[in-house]
């Protein structure tokens, strides 16, 4: 089981010059995904990421968002990737809504002499910064045009 977490970072500033940190998550689902034995793959299309931002930075007159002095030298692009076991896939899975007339769930447990779910996951960070063509996109993108992001 698999899961991907785009975090977008940024710092918003006041026309007083008073400044407060966001973010934008863009979570990616299962469809995304292919797995081989060697790797997991996650696929998504850069214009889905100006959308997602451009959705969620709301537009205000005379602000200005920068992702270029963070705090704590944070990078601007986080990705959280998340892997859990094939039994919490199978939990997950089982616990999913009915659609049909019985709506009792089955019981799944990985405890012996009891009920419960005994697994794992493990959560992995990446941090980047988007590179200058990236930046550039921000100006020109339906999405994020109006948002005023400015880079050095």
């Amino acid at each position: 089981m698999y899961d991907v977490i785009i975090r977008f970072r940024y710092r918003e500033i006041d026309p007083l010059g008073g400044s407060s940190e966001h973010y934008v998550d863009w979570n990616q689902t299962d469809q995304n995904v292919s797995v081989t034995p060697q790797e997991v793959v996650f696929r998504f299309v850069k214009n889905d990421f100006f959308s997602i931002v451009g959705a969620y930075v709301p537009d205000k007159p005379g602000y200005t968002r920068r992702i270029d002095s963070l705090n704590n030298n944070l990078r601007s692009v986080e990705y959280i990737i998340v892997e859990g076991s094939e039994d919490l896939q199978t939990y997950y899975q089982l616990h999913l809504p009915t659609t049909g007339v019985v709506q009792e769930l089955p019981t799944f447990t990985t405890v012996q002499n009891g009920l419960g779910l005994f697994t794992s996951r493990i959560v992995k960070t990446l941090h980047f910064t988007p590179n200058r063509v990236t930046q550039a996109a921000f100006d020109t993108s339906q999405y994020t045009k109006t948002k005023n992001f400015q880079f050095n």
